[in-house]
């Protein structure tokens, strides 16, 4: 007899869904770090001493501050596994769904990127700016609250194996490109 501690479903699940919301979660700081707000991104925020370096005013890089699209990991991962997994007919409902609010975040995340305003175009380009940004930041917020919802229906549909190898292999990209 195996002294090993057996571990229901539903408790794979909700652990699963909880690293998958503090991946989540920290793909969210990660954006707002990025965009310069208080304590991150650019330099500013608390903790800043003294007036900035000349690097703070250089242009920096395309890619050198943006943060690894981690949405983007989640779904080619899932979209690989899709066919691996050998879903019946329910899990394939509840797995499209989740790609599709995968697909829908990216969308509401890139949405969170400055876009540039021509200020003779607009009275007041920094308050269109902070408005734009917020409504951007409501609706990425929504879409990651959606997509949990049916991240957790998707991998509460699949069998033991199915969700130790989904588990398995969606968290792989993340803690790669987690590591510096």
């Amino acid at each position: 007899m195996s002294k090993h501690k057996s571990v229901s479903p539903v408790a794979r699940s909700a652990h699963a869904l909880r690293w998958l919301l503090a991946a989540l979660a920290w793909l969210l700081c990660a954006t707002a770090a990025a965009q310069g707000f208080p304590g991150g991104g650019h330099g500013g925020g608390h903790g800043s001493h003294g007036a900035p370096s000349d690097a703070a005013h250089r242009a920096a890089p395309a890619d050198a501050n943006k943060p690894p699209e981690m949405l983007e990991l989640l779904l080619r991962s899932a979209h690989a596994l899709r066919q691996s997994l050998m879903l019946d007919a329910t899990q394939t409902l509840h797995w499209a769904e989740m790609q599709d609010d995968l697909r829908d975040a990216l969308d509401k995340q890139k949405a969170l990127r400055p876009k540039p305003v021509d200020a003779a175009q607009v009275p007041n380009p920094a308050l269109l700016y902070v408005q734009d940004l917020s409504a951007a930041t409501d609706a990425f917020a929504a879409s990651l609250a959606k997509l949990a919802k049916s991240t957790e229906a998707a991998f509460g549909a699949l069998d033991e194996h199915q969700r130790k190898t989904a588990i398995e292999q969606m968290s792989a990209p993340l803690s790669a490109a987690a590591t510096p």
